[in-house]
């Protein structure tokens, strides 16, 4: 190594070091700057410091209020959203219960018609009369669907009363409330025989009744079978009130209907084979 290279280089790093010594020095020595202020610019600074300060305070006033505007209109169109959801799931849940609640009446009448000889003709009600007694029901079935005048209707409760007029695609019921349609009924416990028929007040009447029967309330009252319409078992109702007369013969039986006609969604249409069906049938079961 050359010695003289060597002492070059410590010399250089000599007066490298006294440099930054002097350079640190002179700015430890530096006094701050420092500028004076005019009595015109302290009079401006007194007047103008107050209004920049109600300035930059409205201005963050006004930023905070489109802030939270913004905020709040973004909080109500999100709330929109939520809610028309919950509304949507609502009706889902709403749909999904009728749908439950349409299965077990549909059960409830098909475990009903199970025991039935007649055929059945499901229909559902359309309408129902103006006047508030539910004389007169209107269901979504008729002739095409082999529903004829007479046709007794009933629910899985019991009677509902006949068909007193019938289109292709629809038919009216006469109820069990109006005073015309008439019925041939009978006390299940004790077979007494009396006519049903419609009164006021949401209940039947059933006349003819023998004074010395000793009926009871509750007592259940089915069809007998008699005459051309009914079939004999169909529930009607039950003894819910008993008028004695003192010098008559017979007895005023009140009856509530076992149907529910105000709530009446579902029926059953029974339709008695014709002859030409009964002789077919029999000309069936003679082959097997």
């Amino acid at each position: 190594m050359d010695i003289r290279d060597d002492r070059g280089r410590r010399l250089k790093l000599f007066w490298n070091f006294v440099i930054l010594v002097t350079a640190l020095f002179v700015l430890a020595k530096q006094e701050p700057v420092v500028e004076k202020t005019s009595p015109f610019d302290a009079f401006l600074i007194d007047i103008l410091t107050p209004l920049q300060s109600s300035v930059s305070g409205s201005y963050l006033e006004v930023r905070n209020f489109f802030q939270h505007y913004t905020l709040s209109v973004n909080a109500s169109k999100e709330n929109v959203k939520l809610q028309s959801k919950i509304e949507d799931y609502q009706k889902r849940l709403f749909h999904v219960s009728e749908i439950e609640k349409e299965n077990e009446r549909l059960k409830s009448l098909l475990d009903f018609v199970q025991e039935r000889e007649e055929q059945q003709v499901f229909a559902q009600v359309v309408a129902y009369d103006a006047s508030s007694e539910h004389k007169v029901i209107r269901i979504n079935k008729g002739e095409s669907s082999g529903i004829t005048l007479h046709s007794p209707v009933v629910t899985s409760l019991g009677l509902v009363g006949y068909v007193s007029r019938v289109t292709a695609h629809y038919a009216d019921v006469l109820t069990l409330f109006d005073s015309n349609n008439r019925v041939d009924g009978i006390i299940s416990r004790m077979r007494t025989h009396g006519i049903v028929e419609g009164d006021s007040g949401g209940r039947c009447i059933m006349k003819y009744v023998p004074r010395t029967r000793p009926l009871v309330l509750g007592d259940i009252v089915i069809t007998s079978g008699l005459g051309r319409i009914y079939p004999k078992g169909i529930k009607i109702g039950v003894v819910s009130e008993i008028e004695r007369d003192f010098y008559g013969s017979s007895q005023t039986i009140y009856v509530t209907p076992s149907v529910k006609f105000s709530e009446i969604e579902e029926l059953i249409v029974l339709i008695s084979p014709t002859e030409e069906n009964k002789k077919e049938q029999v000309d069936e079961e003679v082959k097997k």
